[in-house]
């Protein structure tokens, strides 16, 4: 998952996560839905924060170095 593109003090819509990372707006959603990744509105568009995107991609990469380290 790339994520370099993501500054953490600045807001993304979904689709400019989808285009900055290679993720599926559906994918994005799914994540919103499930309250993985955390987003809110304004001016009724849904966006996430940077800082709470690249906080999800560091978990995730924990999670997968901690799999690979007990295989």
């Amino acid at each position: 998952m790339t994520h370099h593109r993501i500054q953490r003090d600045k807001t993304y819509t979904l689709f400019e996560l989808s285009d900055r990372t290679g993720m599926r707006v559906a994918e994005l959603q799914e994540l919103v839905h499930r309250g993985k990744l955390a987003s809110h509105y304004t001016d009724d568009t849904e966006v996430v924060n940077g800082k709470d995107f690249l906080e999800f991609a560091e978990n995730i990469e924990q999670e997968h170095e901690d799999f690979q380290h007990y295989q």
